[in-house]
């Protein structure tokens, strides 16, 4: 071979090897672009029913904000998506060739279609309820996107998978709806509902998340004709994750027993500016006594009947051997009732009575049971009511609540809300 010929070959050999190189290094590049595009976010934008002679479609709007931030364009292969709502799943789909503009994070919709007679009923009645502006919707939307690697744009290389997962809360109107958000993440009380003067006792405050700002506890003398006034007051910054809760707990110590003027003690609670107080009545509101005065002769059959008061300690649902605030038809359903005799002998008979929640109409009896029960001051015992869930969810029968009698006096009907009450779903 001559030097030419030679010399030739070398300066082939070394531009075909920086080619090589340099594609490498290009190639190289883009899939480390690839790999830095990400879902930024993903919502819930837009949720509405086509209604016929009957809701007959769901069309949601699903938003996805897109972030490239190379200086490279970008097409999007394919983007899965999964939607679940109150975890079920809603629908799911996969969109195509979805082109991404260099240093940008670009806002991309799509519409996603359900029939309304594939959903499930829990999934339905949450739409419902977000509709008419009396309730809020919990979703998660997860998947992949697909992101080529291609070669001077047109020959592909590889390809980088992204995953994603995004939860959130959707509502209609932030007005009202606000409100019916935050009274749906704030339960609270008294841990016991009877007290004696100079004993300590508890409120408590349970923050469901997702939730972020300022708790304000208030506790206020509940005065006859006159204004409350306020005996204690609060102050926390609270943050709360999805699927989280925090209890805040606050120590009383009541200086002045129940009276025709004092009644009790109740609580107010502020939430973001939504002002909570507990209803009118006794219980859940707190009552105080005096001290008994201890002496020291002992009856010979006990302390006196009828001296006492009889406290709702705790109250609960346990839906097929588990604690829990929903049920579904066939379930099997045990109402727990923990009381104690306050101040005194107890001694009559209790009933626990469990009622459907119907709308618009009377409430019905489902089930009922009564105790003759005999306690001694400090004493505790526990009741308890099983019966068999046997209705559908999507009629009129929202679910189910729970009223207590004393010797045929209702002493306890539990709120109306969902939760403490037991949703039929």
């Amino acid at each position: 071979m001559s030097r030419g010929k030679f010399i030739a070959l070398i300066i082939i050999t070394v531009i075909i090897t920086v080619m090589i190189a340099g594609t490498g290094v290009y190639v190289y590049q883009l899939k480390t672009a690839a790999e830095n595009i990400s879902i930024e976010s993903a919502t819930i934008a837009g949720l509405d029913v086509v209604d016929g002679l009957m809701p007959s479609m769901v069309i949601v709007t699903l938003r996805f904000d897109v972030n490239n931030p190379t200086p490279y364009d970008v097409v999007i292969e394919k983007m899965y998506y999964n939607v679940y709502v109150e975890g079920e799943l809603l629908g799911k789909g996969v969109e195509e060739d979805i082109y991404i503009p260099a240093n940008s994070v670009t806002p991309v919709d799509f519409t996603l279609e359900i029939p309304v007679g594939s959903l499930a009923s829990l999934v339905w009645n949450a739409i419902k309820g977000v509709i008419t502006g009396e309730g809020i919707l919990h979703y998660e939307i997860k998947g992949k996107i697909i992101v080529p690697v291609k070669l001077f744009g047109s020959v592909s290389m590889t390809s980088v998978e992204v995953p994603y997962n995004y939860a959130g809360v959707y509502e209609t109107t932030p007005g009202a709806s606000e409100r019916e958000s935050i009274k749906k993440k704030i339960r609270f009380g008294w841990e016991k509902t009877t007290a004696y003067v100079g004993e300590t006792v508890y409120a408590y405050v349970d923050v469901y998340g997702p939730f972020d700002g300022i708790i304000k506890v208030t506790i206020k003398q509940d005065l006859t004709l006159l204004p409350d006034k306020v005996v204690l007051e609060k102050q926390y910054t609270v943050n709360v994750y999805e699927n989280d809760r925090k209890t805040i707990k606050i120590a009383f110590t009541p200086s002045e027993p129940s009276s025709n003027i004092l009644r009790g003690y109740f609580i107010v609670v502020d939430a973001n500016g939504v002002v909570l107080e507990q209803e009118s009545s006794y219980p859940p509101r707190l009552r105080v006594y005096e001290k008994p005065v201890t002496t020291t002769t002992t009856p010979l059959s006990g302390p006196p009947v009828g001296e006492g008061v009889l406290s709702i300690l705790d109250i609960s649902w346990i839906v097929n051997g588990h604690t829990s605030t929903q049920c579904s038809r066939g379930d099997t359903v045990t109402v727990t009732l923990h009381v104690e005799a306050q101040g005194g002998r107890v001694s009559g008979t209790i009933t626990i009575y469990v009622k459907k929640d119907i709308a618009l109409m009377p409430d019905q009896v489902l089930e009922s049971r009564s105790y003759t029960i005999n306690l001694y001051p400090g004493e505790e015992t526990t009741l308890s009511l099983t019966f068999t869930v046997p209705d559908s969810p999507g009629g009129a029968i929202r679910g189910y609540f729970i009223e207590i009698y004393f010797d045929n006096e209702k002493i306890y009907t539990m709120e109306n809300t969902y939760p403490p009450r037991l949703k039929l779903s």
